[in-house]
């Protein structure tokens, strides 16, 4: 199910925009998880990112941290668990992901507003663009 996930968003935005955006993701949430980096407060300002005025879609987001994880990553704790969890990340992004397509919002523009607001949160700046090689 994760490997169909991924060919659909590439089918959506196949471009190296969504290469970058895979690793500023990644980046966050390497970060995130980081011992001493989720406090409540940080943890409030992560989630508000979730907002449909700051994320189109934010509450889809939600609702599949509900679905696979349990928890709102909202609160050190609930972060604490969520990372604890990390084997169930390629779920969540398929939820995400299908979830996104199927209410109609393209997934590669979601996922970027929330890394621009979560990684503003946790001061992790976008990585360069990458160039796609064709040979």
């Amino acid at each position: 199910m994760f490997i169909i996930t991924i060919f659909i968003f590439f089918l959506v935005a196949a471009d190296a925009s969504v290469l970058s955006d895979a690793e500023w993701t990644a980046a966050i949430n390497r970060k995130l998880c980081e011992n001493g980096t989720h406090s409540d407060p940080v943890a409030a300002d992560f989630f508000a990112c979730y907002d449909e005025e700051i994320t189109p879609g934010g509450g889809q987001f939600v609702r599949c941290q509900l679905e696979v994880f349990g928890v709102l990553i909202n609160t050190e704790e609930n972060v604490d668990s969520v990372c604890a969890q990390g084997d169930k990340f390629p779920q969540y992004s398929d939820c995400i992901i299908l979830g996104l397509i199927g209410i109609g919002v393209n997934p590669a523009v979601a996922v970027h507003l929330l890394n621009v607001c979560q990684g503003a949160v946790l001061d992790v700046p976008e990585p360069p663009p990458r160039l796609i090689s064709t040979k």
